[in-house]
């Protein structure tokens, strides 16, 4: 933004050097004010390009941990007006929400932590197709804090099962370790635990490990020498370098969905009752607020600048006509004081000066030969003249 309003700009009329002898005091107060003006619109320019690299640039994050509550209500006295039997058994309502443990503040919701969830109901209750009820991040959107399944209930059945699974929004893929592997490579992992870890992590973590070690070979430095730990973990005492990775890969399990199975009651009024709670470790951005602060000036002073561009263009052709003005004056005023200070040689000069632009405009100019003529300055051309003039 800060370089469109600069490159907008266009270039200002400039006063001739000889309007500070006119009035000093006067031109000194102008330079200082054009010096301000170009202090304040430089430290604007180079703050808004700071707050663009800083508002462009990708959040820090901060570990958290996300609580995920389940909560069931059943309305006994509800009436559902769309259930195929007459016998009313109220309406119960399965709810999954999701909060920053401790407070932090944070614009990511439920969707952004997790793509899908699949809800599994009582087949006694609800046969098929009407069993399962999925939910997706993507048909719900960016600002979903949970999700809800609501049921009418059945006569006759004191509780029902509800199978739950969440699927995580991990980007990149996570996986868990061996129990080999992470006791071997634990010190060097970017999380204490065996969750939750990306590939690139546990590549560099057994880089580390076998730089710590020492463990290539001695003599070829593309062979791995395995200690106890390795050993255990990949079943051999040596091995190529470049199979590092495929090796791993073995030890690596993608991370599962979380699972649940929930005995809900039926038959009494239960309002908001919380079954179950599951934190999970999560980032996010850490200067959250801030970042919106950041945006939202930005697009503020986007719409200043445009609404002021139009009024800045009027007042610089304003400026540059009075410029121009003064020019014309100073111009003027400095002709007249050389004519003062001495007329004739003020006049040869300019004589010589005009001299000078008419050999200039006549220098690619060929005469006729009749213009150098001799005889054309002849007596008989002075009287022939003075007959054609008193003819009548």
């Amino acid at each position: 933004m800060a370089e469109e309003s600069s490159s907008r700009k266009r270039r200002a009329v400039a006063l001739l050097r000889e309007v500070g002898s006119v009035d000093p005091e006067q031109y000194a107060t102008l330079k200082q004010l054009k010096a301000m003006d170009d202090h304040v619109s430089g430290t604007i320019h180079r703050n808004l390009r700071r707050l663009e690299a800083l508002a462009q640039a990708p959040p820090k994050m901060t570990k958290a941990t996300l609580v995920v509550t389940m909560t069931y209500s059943h309305d006994p006295s509800a009436i559902v007006a769309d259930t195929a039997s007459d016998k009313n058994a109220g309406q119960w309502t399965f709810r999954v929400q999701a909060s920053i443990e401790g407070g932090l503040p944070c614009s990511k919701t439920f969707s952004h932590f997790f793509r899908k969830a699949i809800v599994e109901l009582d087949e006694r209750m609800y046969p098929q197709p009407n069993t399962t009820t999925e939910w997706s991040s993507f048909r719900s959107g960016d600002e979903s804090d949970g999700f809800e399944v609501t049921r009418p209930g059945k006569a006759g059945v004191s509780e029902h099962t509800l199978r739950l699974q969440l699927v995580r929004q991990l980007s990149p893929e996570r996986f868990n370790l061996s129990s080999d592997l992470f006791a071997a490579l634990a010190p060097h992992l970017a999380h204490a635990s065996p969750e939750a870890q990306t590939r690139q992590d546990v590549l560099k973590a057994a880089w580390d490990y076998i730089k710590m070690k020492d463990l290539l070979h001695i003599d070829d430095c593309r062979v791995i020498v395995n200690d106890d730990a390795l050993e255990r973990v990949f079943e051999c005492k040596e091995m190529p370098f470049q199979s590092l990775a495929a090796q791993l890969q073995k030890h690596l399990t993608p991370t599962l969905p979380f699972t649940a199975e929930y005995q809900l009651p039926l038959g009494t009024l239960q309002e908001n009752l919380v079954i179950d709670e599951q934190r999970f470790h999560v980032e996010i951005p850490l200067c959250d607020d801030l970042d919106r602060v950041r945006k939202t000036c930005l697009a503020t002073c986007a719409r200043l600048d445009e609404a002021a561009a139009a009024e800045a263009d009027r007042l610089q052709t304003k400026i540059d006509s009075i410029v121009r003005e003064i020019n014309r004056h100073v111009t003027r005023h400095e002709w007249m004081t050389q004519f003062t200070q001495d007329p004739m040689t003020f006049m040869d000069h300019v004589v010589a000066s005009q001299d000078t632009d008419q050999e200039l405009l006549t220098l690619g100019t060929d005469k006729p030969a009749s213009a150098t003529d001799a005889s054309f300055r002849g007596p008989w051309v002075h009287s022939t003249m003075e007959m054609l003039l008193q003819r009548e």
